[in-house]
């Protein structure tokens, strides 16, 4: 390899290289895997230790879509800071500071005002990360049902989970006060005797910790005519006998396991990507919600794989007898398609068409039992996120040519400062002593003392680079975040809901949008189909009234009933 080929290498990798991958978590996909089901292991599965092999341990559920932890947040939002031009000058210009012969005042009064824009940035981004952490701790918090009790063992191996940082600062006697309270709460559910109505108890959605009132384990009895519920829904958790019996037990989303048994009620969210084993059903379809995927609202329907079907009670899937292995293809981003095959006594192929995958919303079926393929960043809505970046806005990205503009004026004017000063020193002063020759010292060497009088030129105009435009960006940005916050115009109050500044750095892109580019509606709409007016045999109706635009639409062309239409359109057909 020539010196100039490998130059163009370093090169490129030079080019390539981004502060963000030196502390990107590790998101490699896992192997191709087999989830095994009422069975143990493969002897190939252990080493000579008899331990599981690292490449057949899979990851934990826990999603985390923060940027900073305890240990990186001070050198990675330092590196991040320090892409900025004017922030690498300053802070040369402190340094030098610290050098007797260049300095002109304090070294601590130079280097404050950049140590305050550097201190106000990385207080705001770590506000923001802090945000980024309690929203994941809401998700991975969420409580689904999986399968516990009897003789059912989840054989496949999870990985440990990480801590953020968020958990670490909770003080123990906080943890210890709503870890009281939690068990009030849950004892007071658990008291119910069997007779007890389960349509008072919520079904359990997002709750975090100090939330969660669930505790309620439910059972595969006899359902209570019309209502939807189990008569033997609600079981004392003291009771042993019920504890050596198959249950389905409530657990968070961070705790499930590739190889769990999940029950996924009506209208709940999917915490992991899982192969339909039945549904509530008669047909074994089940409906879906996929705007977080892919923003279509109109539902899609999934079907159970056949071969797995009978298994619709907690009871039927414990049964030992009931063996088998799921192999999967290695986890990838594609959302259409999967590669799978249950392993009976037959093997079954299984598609895309019978998962459920993380972040999709069960809608009108009651219930549906999965076993859990693959979790966490091996998910597909997880792979397909990518790592969270530091974006920065467009203003802050033409700020750095800039900058370097002003750089070169100010290095100009520097060397100007120095020549100059050089050259009226060699004409003024004589130099022509034979002690004199050779001489190196600053005071008496003419060529050193205008690389001095350049060093001082660059302290002297060193304003000319404005380090307080960067402290009154943050303060702008600020402020526009607050105003977002604050604005009743785009305040949703259905949901009682402002509007949220989730990158601050972003605020100032939203007034240099040209062009929108929307391919169907519901995504800068609202996806409602509303009736509001038609003519029939020259009679105007009208639609009931939705908010106050609606009231005058009825009031110009009547306030007859939809109803009425529907009778009018009959008589007329």
């Amino acid at each position: 390899m020539s010196p100039f080929h490998r130059i163009g290498v370093w090169y490129e990798r030079l080019v390539d290289f981004n502060v963000e991958d030196l502390f990107a978590r590790k998101r490699t996909p896992g192997p191709p895997r087999s989830v095994f089901v009422n069975k143990q292991l493969p002897a190939e599965y252990y080493d000579h230790k008899h331990r599981i092999k690292k490449e057949h341990v899979f990851g934990s559920n826990q999603v985390i879509t923060s940027k900073y932890t305890i240990i990186t947040f001070l050198p990675r939002n330092l590196l991040e800071q320090f892409r900025r031009v004017a922030n690498i000058f300053f802070l040369g210009i402190a340094i030098l500071q610290f050098f007797s012969i260049f300095s002109t005042v304090s070294p601590g009064l130079v280097v404050l005002p950049l140590i305050i824009v550097v201190v106000i940035t990385a207080g705001k981004d770590g506000y923001e990360d802090i945000k980024r952490h309690q929203s994941d701790r809401a998700v991975n918090y969420s409580q689904t049902r999986v399968l516990a009790g009897g003789d059912w063992e989840n054989p496949n191996p999870m990985q440990g989970k990480s801590k953020t940082f968020v958990r670490g600062f909770t003080p123990k006697w906080s943890r210890k006060k709503k870890s009281s309270k939690r068990g009030s709460a849950t004892a007071e559910i658990q008291n119910l005797q069997h007779g007890a109505p389960p349509e008072g108890i919520p079904a359990p959605q997002h709750y975090p910790p100090e939330q969660n009132e669930e505790g309620i384990e439910y059972d595969d009895g006899e359902e209570v005519e019309g209502t939807g519920h189990h008569r033997h829904s609600l079981i004392h958790r003291e009771d042993n006998t019920w504890k050596k019996r198959p249950h389905w037990k409530m657990t968070t989303w961070e705790d499930v396991r590739v190889g769990d048994l999940v029950k996924i009620m009506d209208n709940e969210s999917i915490p992991a990507d899982i192969l339909i084993c039945a549904t509530s059903e008669e047909e074994n379809v089940a409906f879906v919600e996929t705007k977080n995927l892919d923003g279509e609202t109109n539902l899609k329907s999934r079907t159970a794989c056949p071969t797995l079907t009978h298994l619709r009670t907690a009871q039927e899937i414990a049964n030992t007898k009931n063996t088998f292995h799921v192999n999967c293809g290695q986890p990838d981003t594609n959302l259409y398609k999967l590669e799978a095959a249950v392993v009976q006594e037959d093997t079954t192929p299984a598609d895309i068409s019978m998962v459920l995958l993380r972040g999709t919303v069960l809608r009108n079926t009651d219930w549906v039992i999965g076993i859990v393929l693959f979790t966490g960043q091996d998910t597909k809505i997880v792979m397909n996120s990518g790592n969270t970046p530091s974006k920065r806005s467009r203003v802050e990205r033409q700020m750095n040519p800039q900058v370097f503009i002003n750089l070169i004026i100010l290095a100009a004017v520097a060397v100007a400062c120095g020549v100059i000063d050089s050259v009226l020193e060699k004409r003024n002063f004589a130099r022509g002593a034979p002690w004199e020759y050779g001489a190196t010292h600053g005071d008496d060497n003419p060529s050193i003392n205008g690389l001095v009088t350049w060093t001082f030129a660059l302290i002297t105009f060193q304003n000319i680079v404005p380090i307080s435009l960067y402290i009154s960006i943050e303060a702008v940005r600020t402020i526009q975040a607050l105003w977002i916050y604050f604005d009743r115009e785009i305040y949703y109050e259905k949901t009682d809901q402002p509007t949220l500044a989730r990158s601050w750095n972003l605020s100032d892109d939203l007034g240099q949008i040209e062009y929108i580019f929307s391919d169907k509606t519901g995504t800068l709409t609202q996806n409602a189909m509303i009736f509001r007016q038609c003519s029939v045999a020259g009679k105007v109706y009208s639609g009931d009234p939705a908010d106050e635009n609606d009231e005058e639409l009825t009031a110009q062309g009547g306030s007859t009933r939809r109803p009425e239409l529907c009778r009018r359109c009959c008589e007329i057909g």
